[in-house]
């Protein structure tokens, strides 16, 4: 069955639907149907064998996940379908190493002006960081005052960001660009190449 060119994008939080918005428009053939912000890992993995049936029955899915503390992207995907369960070619469970603030940082431009931060304090290799979010907080106390307020968390709270975390980066993903990211992140460059394959399928090609 030739699958639809209408995809459902699901991702942990705000950051990770935009990035897969924009991955998406790269591809005329694609177009999203539906995006759905879980709220983090745990509801992505409740409902990727129902991912794994739309996809089997021709309705593509790009579900984006964190990569976290997992060692490794096979280990994650064998503790969500097990090691025997071969996942359909038209659900594309992409894994962000570590976070999708790693994927943003691999462009470092667009952070580098709103931070006020030069770009050679950016990783050339973001995927090597253990904690890209706390990386990238750490950078933003040195950033004008209204984006440190909004980027960092209140003093006492426990949330891990600030109130306007992703309103401020969200609208960086626009001026974002992918090809450079792509190529100081292996784990983006490989969700490019699915979504490529993707896009040639639903095309007939």
């Amino acid at each position: 069955m030739q699958p639809s060119n209408s995809i459902l994008l699901v991702a942990e939080d705000s950051l990770g639907l935009a990035i897969g918005r924009r991955l998406v428009q790269e591809h005329e053939a694609l177009s999203l149907w539906r995006v759905t912000n879980a709220r983090g890992c745990d509801t992505i993995r409740r409902d990727i064998r129902k991912y794994d049936t739309m996809a089997q029955n021709g309705f593509p899915v790009l579900a984006l996940t964190d990569l976290d503390s997992c060692a490794c992207c096979r280990l994650l995907v064998d503790k969500w379908v097990g090691n025997r369960h071969c996942l359909h070619q038209n659900l594309l469970l992409r894994i962000c190493v570590r976070e999708a603030e790693a994927w943003l940082m691999a462009d470092p431009g667009p952070l580098s002006q709103l931070l006020r931060v030069p770009e050679k304090r950016f990783p050339l290799q973001p995927e090597h960081l253990t904690d890209p979010k706390r990386f990238l907080l750490k950078l933003a106390t040195h950033a004008p005052a209204k984006v440190r307020r909004g980027l960092l968390p209140v003093s006492k709270s426990t949330a891990r960001i600030g109130p306007e975390y992703n309103d401020i980066l969200l609208p960086l993903v626009a001026t974002w660009d992918i090809d450079k990211a792509a190529r100081r992140s292996p784990s983006l460059a490989k969700a490019r190449q699915r979504l490529g394959e993707l896009a040639l399928r639903v095309s007939g090609h």
